[in-house]
């Protein structure tokens, strides 16, 4: 016999306690009802187009995402704009969605603990130990010191994404630290250095804070938004499924699968040095 959805977000909640979420969140239920009977559950970074066709084409009746759908305040549900266009299909398709989003950054095993299992570092304490957002990130000992470029294709293998770093190639990295996601600033490049890394990991660095950690004297790697966070959808999808068998439960949790990286990457076929850095030198103008 299928759950209740209100079943379903008291097991995540328990995970990751709502009361933890950041002010500026909207997590939370967001779509449908409560009440809702569910046997098939999506889990997935994004609520896209993409993960509510999965959803329909499955029978899903609930998709349980990271990131909120609905962030910003809507003034209006119409058509016309794409966040409500998929309000109107989860509701037409009697589809619940919910999302954790920060309570499960900072809750423990959830989103940085998961992280820091695929990069396999230990000794793991917080990155961040004060204020609201205590809790959040890692900062870890790798099981073997490397230099940075070594780290970097390392994290890239492990998490299959491209990525961007800076910093001294031959840089000694004994320990890292990170934010799953996004997470880029003088308050968490200290709190890196404070806690002995050498290398901090996130994603979407703007180039401004690449400039302040090198001025730091810290290495940086951007292994992007997306790489870091979506490798939540699986191990999130193992745990509920072993709570709803432990307690038999007849629902399935299913990892959207499909990759959802929007950015691709274009390597140049010839080197930046090759082109004319002074292409007015010789200019009739």
């Amino acid at each position: 016999m299928a759950v209740k959805a209100q079943w379903i977000i008291d097991q995540i909640e328990k995970l990751a306690p709502p009361e933890k979420t950041l002010h500026w969140d909207n997590a939370g239920f967001q779509v449908g009802s409560k009440d809702a009977d569910v046997d098939l559950a999506i889990v997935a970074l994004d609520c896209t187009d993409d993960v509510i066709s999965e959803a329909v084409s499955a029978k899903a009746q609930m998709v349980i995402t990271h990131h909120p759908l609905i962030f910003y305040k809507l003034d209006n549900v119409i058509d016309s704009d794409p966040t409500s266009r998929k309000i109107i299909k989860l509701i037409q398709q009697n589809i619940c969605l919910f999302s954790s989003h920060t309570a499960m950054d900072l809750a423990p095993e959830g989103t940085n603990d998961i992280l820091a299992e695929y990069l396999d570092l230990t000794e793991l304490e917080p990155l961040l130990t004060q204020g609201e957002e205590a809790g959040l990130g890692r900062v870890g000992r790798l099981k073997k010191p490397c230099s940075l470029a070594e780290f970097a294709q390392f994290v890239s293998k492990k998490l299959n994404t491209d990525l961007r770093y800076c910093g001294a190639p031959t840089a000694v990295i004994e320990k890292a630290a990170f934010i799953a996601g996004g997470g880029s600033g003088p308050e968490y490049f200290q709190a890196a250095i404070k806690a002995g890394a050498q290398v901090y990991l996130t994603g979407d660095v703007k180039y401004s804070q690449a400039l302040t950690a090198l001025d730091l004297g810290l290495c940086l790697i951007d292994a992007t938004h997306y790489a870091t966070e979506v490798i939540l959808a699986k191990s999130l999808s193992k745990r509920l499924n072993r709570i709803a068998r432990a307690e038999g439960k007849d629902v399935r949790f299913v990892p959207y699968e499909k990759c959802g990286q929007v950015f691709v990457s274009v390597t140049p076929e010839i080197e930046y040095y090759e082109f004319d850095l002074n292409p007015l030198e010789d200019s009739e103008f």
